[in-house]
């Protein structure tokens, strides 16, 4: 047999291996309501393992993208920037999200944003963590991701990491990550990556910033409209979301 039918006989193995992981997966992920972003993802995020989100300092859309999956997990955390900023109630609302189901951590530095994230895997009470986690020296932050990645795995928890775009240099470290990349005013261009056994994957798309603005209800979202009560026992106070982030 010559070389060439072997490797072709081993790609068209690798193939249908893949399609095959591909298939088992479909049922493990957390969409989030955005059909573009979803078909780009086969159907969702991962609900185990860290997916990391590389953003512009200017902000791309990715808090809308994030509640529209976290909303499918039963409780979460939000590891946020040390800014000292508030959620944006009505948002997690709109999303049908129990705020009373979220717990919302400010670490002073970004050693303790790792800590924080970590222990909220390892602790098994929460289905989703969202954490936003500067860079550390090139060491450490291969080391602490590579922890995160393993106590998501371990624990079958889905770990959104928001990182800056200048960390899109670095070797990925959990099992996806999505790069944005502005493309003007009238488009944002998302690059996923997702690492597998055989080969890693990459695709990316157009989208409108239109599809990840607030403003309309989500496709997925719970059919709950919150009660008179709960609107009125909330204050609602100038926050961190939607768009309002601090730069890094």
């Amino acid at each position: 047999m010559s070389v060439s039918i072997r490797l072709s006989a081993f790609a068209a193995k690798g193939r249908a291996i893949f399609s095959a992981s591909q298939t088992a997966e479909a049922g493990n992920r957390l969409a989030c309501g955005i059909r573009e972003i979803d078909d780009l993802l086969d159907g969702g995020f991962p609900k185990a393992g860290l997916t990391e989100i590389l953003a512009p300092a200017s902000r791309r859309g990715e808090v809308r993208m994030l509640l529209g999956a976290v909303s499918h997990a039963a409780s979460a955390v939000w590891v946020l920037p040390e800014r000292g900023f508030e959620p944006f109630l009505p948002a997690f609302e709109a999303f049908g999200i129990d705020i009373s189901r979220e717990l919302f951590v400010v670490p002073p530095t970004a050693e303790e944003a790792f800590d924080a994230a970590e222990l909220a895997l390892s602790s098994g009470e929460a289905e989703a963590v969202v954490a936003w986690l500067p860079a550390l020296s090139p060491k450490q932050d291969r080391i602490r991701m590579r922890r995160l990645q393993l106590a998501a795995q371990t624990h079958g928890a889905a770990l959104f990491a928001i990182r800056p775009a200048a960390l899109a240099c670095l070797a990925p470290e959990g099992v996806l990550r999505l790069l944005f990349l502005p493309e003007g005013a009238e488009s944002i261009r998302i690059r996923a990556t997702r690492m597998n056994a055989f080969l890693n994957t990459a695709k990316e798309i157009l989208l409108e910033p239109s599809k990840l603005a607030l403003g309309q209800r989500p496709a997925n979202a719970p059919d709950r409209q919150p009660s008179k009560d709960e609107r009125t026992s909330r204050p609602c106070q100038p926050s961190l979301f939607p768009e309002a982030l601090p730069a890094f």
